[in-house]
């Protein structure tokens, strides 16, 4: 027969082997490292918003929202070129009509943002802190102005550094924003109260490299860059050195490029005639253009988990809500 202190002894043997393992599965647990994210794949673009016409106002309040005011004449988008949105501020570039208009897409009322020459190159983005940014190309002029029309002082860079601008994008993860010069094939990142900025050289090994910019984005993991001469993405750490390339096209530019908070990256093939979603730079979804109901894409945003296609042949701007399908083993 055991004894009572023979069996406190097996008692603590015991609850020692048992915090043992338990310890040692909570280091296996630990050295795995946080559970994987379930992995990303197609999407659906839910209809939010269809903007071709309205009325245009021009009666602004403190907060910048449209108001309606006697006299407002109809007015219609032309020829689209460039979208940005944030917060519910949406703003487009018409290069038709030479003007830049922000629009409450509920209200469908337009009004005119002042003293901003648009062109087919003009670019937008929307800031953090809600400041509307305006890429001019042909004067290599960024421009920062309100949500109610005020201008900001411009952003001085040094023609050496910022040659021929083609593209800007907010980081949403830092709030700062990058520019693309497509002469010098790099990238000048802005913080976001823009201070000094800083030069991201678009460097790879021998067989990678960059031989023009046209268009960029950026998600949470990685910059994407569209080269017009071989018609591919290239793709880079947000701090600059390229990884890889990814093949588009065998001809031709890409129409737009946008990626999400969850790092979907979204691009308008113009010769298919599909926006392609890619996930870790393959292709795991084809949307076509007739499905979106748009003719033509001249720009593609992302903004609050809704896409932004801009269509400048059927003169429409459509949002649609990104929503994730489910995919199936998907932790």
């Amino acid at each position: 027969m055991v004894s009572t202190i023979g069996k406190c002894r097996l008692l603590l043997i015991l609850t020692g082997l048992l915090l043992l393992a338990g310890c040692s599965a909570m280091i296996e647990e630990a050295s795995r490292g946080p559970a994987l994210a379930p992995p990303l794949g197609p999407v659906s673009l839910m209809p939010l918003a269809s903007v071709q016409e309205g009325l245009l106002t021009e009666r602004l309040d403190a907060t910048a929202i449209q108001r309606p005011a006697p006299g407002m004449t109809p007015v219609r988008l032309i020829r689209p070129v460039a979208v940005a949105a944030r917060d519910g501020d949406l703003y487009v570039a018409d290069a038709g009509a030479g003007m830049l208009y922000r629009i409450d897409s509920m209200t469908r009322l337009f009004a005119r943002m002042p003293g901003l020459p648009v062109d087919e190159g003009t670019r937008l983005a929307v800031g953090i802190d809600r400041v509307l940014l305006v890429l001019d190309r042909r004067s290599r002029q960024l421009t920062r102005m309100t949500p109610g029309g005020q201008r900001l002082p411009s952003i001085a860079i040094s023609p050496l550094d910022l040659a021929q601008p083609v593209d800007l994008v907010v980081d949403e993860l830092l709030g700062g924003l990058l520019l693309a010069d497509g002469l010098y094939r790099q990238l000048l990142a802005l913080p976001p109260a823009a201070g000094a900025y800083r030069i991201l050289p678009m460097k790879g090994d021998a067989d990678l490299q960059l031989r023009a910019i046209d268009r960029i984005s950026i998600g949470p993991r990685l910059i994407h860059l569209a080269d017009p001469q071989c018609a591919c993405l290239l793709f880079a750490a947000r701090e600059g050195p390229l990884l890889g390339r990814i093949m588009i096209e065998p001809t031709g530019p890409i129409a737009g490029l946008a990626s999400d908070a969850e790092g979907r990256v979204y691009v308008a093939s113009q010769v298919a005639r599909e926006i392609r979603v890619l996930v870790n730079g393959v292709i795991v979804q084809r949307i076509s253009y007739r499905s979106l109901g748009v003719l033509e894409v001249a720009d593609l945003r992302v903004s609050a988990g809704v896409l932004w296609v801009v269509d400048p042949v059927g003169a429409r701007v459509e949002g649609r809500r990104i929503l994730a399908r489910f995919v199936p083993g998907a932790g």
